[in-house]
């Protein structure tokens, strides 16, 4: 049997547990939520969160993605959205900078309702000037009230998206990535661009975790699998 534990990794930069507040459980990286209520109802895993007016987001130190570069990367969470409102696409994890490009590191933006034109879907960037990936099967709006997880890495040179351990898409993405100024998930803190705040209908997200390595395919799938079938808490040990 082969294993691998996220937990001890230590390349895990953080990890957000949201059992009742923002704390990363790697002591490096606690956040401010903004407009956000944490219960049991709201988890995968115990307690998680729900967005609950808008603006609303978990901000975190921008120090969390550093000077990504040319390298890898993995994020990792569990989300269970709701159908946003009027011209939202919200984002589910975010690196922005203030001035133009605006998002230049690893995005998540969740469109179910076609603001950005390219369907019904899910979209993947590693910078604004930089190809977009659209995953539209399954649609976004099919995923509504439904615990999904999502694996967002970079290794080797080579972008891939998992949802609930299976691959979607992957692309070849050496593109460097300057230092954010701001590092959000589960919606914008902020009401200055508005549409990637989905105010208290984003919906829900659990155990969300951030690393500067890739993450394998069979990592992925452990996530996944581990995080469905066993006892153990979502981001702890994995077998397989």
């Amino acid at each position: 049997m082969n294993s691998f534990c996220l937990k001890d990794d230590a390349n895990l930069k953080g990890y957000w547990k949201l059992e009742g507040n923002a704390n990363d459980e790697t002591g490096n990286y606690n956040g401010t939520a903004t407009n956000l209520t944490y219960g049991l109802s709201y988890g995968k895993f115990g307690q998680g969160l729900i967005t609950t007016a808008n603006p609303s987001g978990m901000s975190i130190n921008k120090a969390l993605t550093g000077t990504i570069g040319t390298g890898d990367f993995g994020i990792t969470f569990w989300f269970n959205p709701k159908a946003p409102p009027a011209n939202h696409y919200p984002a589910l994890f975010s690196s922005f900078q203030n001035s133009e490009p605006n998002f230049v590191g690893p995005t998540i933006f969740f469109d179910p309702l076609n603001v950005s034109g390219k369907g019904n879907g899910i979209l993947f960037r590693t910078t604004k000037a930089n190809e977009t990936h659209f995953i539209t099967s399954p649609s976004a709006s099919s995923l509504y009230n439904i615990w999904t997880n999502i694996v967002f890495t970079r290794l080797s040179g080579t972008c891939y998206v998992y949802y609930n351990g299976v691959e979607k898409t992957n692309w070849v993405d050496s593109v460097n990535i300057p230092t954010s100024d701001y590092v959000y998930f589960c919606g914008r803190s902020t009401l200055d661009i508005q549409s990637f705040s989905g105010g208290s209908n984003t919906g829900k997200m659990d155990d969300v975790a951030y690393l500067n390595r890739g993450l394998t395919a069979t990592e992925a799938q452990a996530i996944y699998s581990c995080g469905m079938f066993s006892t153990q808490r979502g981001l702890l040990t994995f077998a397989w």
